[in-house]
């Protein structure tokens, strides 16, 4: 699996509803991502 851009998005549209269990890159992007925008508030 690639994930692309679009599907990565959609992903984080739905915030706290959803959580990646695998595969395990798509998980680090998501967590780089995430912790991205919260550090925004710091």
């Amino acid at each position: 699996m690639s994930p692309t851009y679009d599907f990565v998005m959609e992903l984080l549209s739905m915030g706290a509803e959803v959580k990646v269990l695998e595969p395990r890159i798509l998980q680090d992007e998501m967590k780089k991502k995430l912790l991205n925008a919260l550090n925004l508030y710091n």
